[in-house]
């Protein structure tokens, strides 16, 4: 029975192109979020015969065996990681699908998981007992992680690539030492061994090893959740009268803490102090930004405070009276907003425009967005009143662009590019005690940088760059994990 193990672990013809086949469609069904796909996937990959055959050689102590299941299944990973990546790179779908995302953030459960099929898939192997080698195959899912990991490379998102992969060596390890210890259960063991077991104690510690990290996920995950779900409860409080729904929500989430809000609700009455009720909810959030839309029932219940209300104005009905675009624009804001016309043609529309209360760059975006819609076959372009963009926030020690601080980003760009001129991002460093240093100066410096490429990608053609690190800090440090953006040049400012 062992020998038919080991045939089924070698590199052949029949197993790579059942690599190809398996990896093709596993990859293409992850593009389209179709779990049906992916599983037909899961059912034709070749990898489970190397681990089994590992397993079984590691039991028997065959090194030769061993080294050889263990050379297909790294040849055969590769493989399917450079098919996978070949195959992102050549469609034209390359945004993360819910089926991919479910694959970049493995715990402990991925852990538990993988032992048990494991631990099924010997026993079948073994018994000769084939009638569940489908759900066992199911189970394990190795194939889908190798073409996330793919997908990672291709669009250079490295997070998703690490997170795939390490979701399938969780599967390997875990499968190897459940087919080890059932082999060992079934006799698969040299007769007569003296000696310390190292093979057992080296399966043990890669476990633990792999269990530590996968529990702090789980964790992380399990806090994302509890915080969530407190989001949800403190909108439907802030709203309670107003029978919310909330369409779109994400929360940002930093060292078990709550960092940001962002929503988008559904309401039948405007509540204008919607950000500092939430934020009072919860017990003083960094950053709240909730965004109203009213629907057609409230909408003569809302108050001309500016803001998030942009949105909202535009739920009403336009007026047919206004036969020009520029008139009806400004009928539709009128209770919210005032318009200054500079451009009125058949395909365009440009005018400055200035909320009657108080509004973000953000809300001035979305109220561009909103008249946009309502007039599809115009192009829109509403100039804000100048106003410093929001400084761009960042983790302690990060250089990354959280959701939250590119959607700050985004505000930004839009703002610039109706401004006109050029930018200046700065970045901010907390100093080390012992004042600033080289390294607290290049964080500062890659901050700065990081925010200036992506406005470069969002369309402002000119955009420098500044580092400060100051002397001393004090108070609250954080006030300094941030880049500042200010508009330079000659350009007029509304």
């Amino acid at each position: 029975m062992s020998q038919d193990v080991f045939a089924a672990a070698r590199l052949s013809s029949r197993y790579f192109v059942l690599l190809i086949c398996s990896c093709g469609i596993a990859e293409l069904g992850l593009l389209q979020s179709s779990a049906a796909v992916v599983i037909g996937a899961m059912l034709i990959s070749p990898l489970m015969g190397p681990i089994i055959g590992m397993g079984i050689a590691l039991a028997r102590l065959e090194p030769r065996n061993f080294a050889k299941s263990a050379g297909a299944l790294v040849l055969g990973a590769a493989f399917s990681i450079l098919v996978g990546a070949l195959i992102v790179w050549l469609s034209p779908i390359k945004e993360a699908t819910p089926e991919i995302l479910a694959r970049t953030r493995p715990t402990l459960l991925d852990l538990v998981i993988a032992v048990l099929s494991g631990v099924v898939g010997a026993y079948v192997t073994i018994t000769r007992r084939g009638s569940v080698i489908a759900g066992v195959a199911i189970a394990t899912a190795l194939m889908p992680p190798l073409a996330v990991t793919g997908f990672g490379l291709a669009t250079g998102d490295w997070r998703t690539a690490g997170g795939s992969l390490l979701l399938f060596l969780t599967n390997v390890v875990a499968i190897l030492a459940a087919v080890f210890t059932v082999a060992r259960r079934y006799g698969f063991s040299r007769p007569r061994r003296a000696g310390f077991r190292w093979e057992s104690l080296v399966l043990v510690v890669a476990l633990m090893g792999l269990a530590t990290p996968l529990g702090f996920s789980l964790r992380s995950i399990v806090v994302e959740a509890n915080q969530t779900n407190r989001v949800r409860e403190a909108i439907d409080a802030a709203f309670a009268t107003a029978s919310p729904h909330i369409t779109s929500l994400s929360v940002d989430i930093d060292k078990g803490q709550l960092r940001g809000v962002r929503a988008i609700v559904i309401t039948r009455r405007y509540k204008a102090d919607a950000s500092a009720a939430v934020r009072g909810q919860l017990g003083g959030a960094s950053q709240v930004q909730i965004q109203q839309i009213l629907a057609a029932s409230g909408a003569d219940q809302a108050s001309a405070t500016g803001g998030a209300l942009a949105n909202t104005a535009l739920a009403q009905p336009i007026s047919e009276g206004a036969a020009d675009p520029a008139s009806r624009l400004s009928l539709l804001l009128r209770d919210v907003a005032t318009l200054t016309i500079t451009h009125d043609s058949d395909r365009a529309l440009s005018a400055v425009v200035r909320l009657k209360g108080p509004g973000t760059l953000a809300d001035y975006k979305s109220l561009e967005d909103a008249a946009r819609r309502f007039f599809p076959g115009l192009k829109v372009e509403l100039t804000p009143p100048f106003s410093n963009p929001p400084p761009i926030a960042f983790a302690l020690d990060s250089r990354r662009l959280n959701q939250a601080s590119d959607l700050d980003v985004q505000s930004a760009a839009w703002a610039l590019k109706r401004w006109g001129g050029a930018a200046t991002v700065t970045g901010s460093a907390s100093p080390s005690r012992e004042g600033p240093t080289s390294a607290d100066r290049a964080l500062a410096l890659a901050r700065a940088t990081v925010v200036a490429q992506r406005l470069r990608e969002l369309g402002v053609a000119s955009v420098g760059t500044d580092a400060t690190v100051p002397e001393n800090s004090g108070g609250d440090a954080s006030s300094l994990w941030r880049a500042t953006i200010r508009q330079t040049g000659t350009a007029a400012k509304p």
